[in-house]
């Protein structure tokens, strides 16, 4: 302040305003420096979260696949047995069996009788069919082999 006129110092009202703003600066940049640490581990929380997720997703939809084929696969071995089973009753061979193509037990029947009175056999005096492990196509492989050989 000067003697003069009694007003106020400027530079003094201005230096205290500095070290306010100063203050509050310094307050908004911690604030800023926290906000910034919590949004890395926000950020690190999510990323983990994701990959968990993606992780599951795979697993699920892995689970679905084998769970698809295991049904195909049940189902085959179902048909596999059918066929057996009405081979069986009507006492068809292997080689037989191969030509029923049907894919219910009445269309089956229908083919196994066919066979049979085409092979001018009586169906009493043929082979007990024995379920065989070898699939239809190793079964129709070896009789082309024998067929050409």
């Amino acid at each position: 302040m000067t003697d003069d006129n009694q007003t106020p110092d400027p530079f003094v009202d201005q230096t205290a305003e500095v070290e306010r703003l100063t203050g509050e600066v310094a307050e908004w940049k911690a604030k800023a420096e926290a906000a910034t640490a919590d949004a890395e581990t926000h950020k690190a929380a999510a990323q983990t979260a994701t990959d968990r997720l993606t992780a599951a997703t795979t697993a699920h939809e892995t689970a679905l696949a084998e769970v698809a084929q295991l049904r195909t696969d049940l189902a085959a071995k179902e048909q596999e047995a059918l066929r057996a089973s009405v081979a069986a009753e009507h006492r068809l061979t292997p080689d037989d069996m191969v030509l029923l193509t049907g894919n219910d037990r009445d269309a089956l029947t229908a083919q196994a009788k066919r066979i049979a009175a085409l092979s001018q056999v009586d169906p009493n005096a043929r082979q007990q069919f024995t379920p065989s492990t070898r699939t239809d196509t190793e079964l129709l492989a070896e009789k082309m082999r024998q067929a050409f050989q």
